[in-house]
């Protein structure tokens, strides 16, 4: 990030299941408005997702852990 904070991500894939793990990453920064709620995390992994296979992936359909 611009500010230096870090954001690990770790992708674990069995079966049909799919872990995004963001354990590691920095912590909520109060001093600006880089944070993103959950909503806009899943968003954007749906979105990077969509866009890396040439599959439909359901945008209302899926189980959230």
């Amino acid at each position: 990030m611009d500010d230096g904070s870090i954001i690990k991500v770790k992708i674990t894939i069995k079966k049909d299941r799919m872990k995004v793990d963001f354990t590691g990453s920095a912590k909520v920064n109060w001093n600006n408005s880089l944070n993103a709620n959950d909503v806009v995390v899943m968003s954007a992994l749906i979105y990077c997702l969509r866009c890396m296979i040439d599959e439909d992936i359901p945008l209302n359909e899926g189980i959230i852990d």
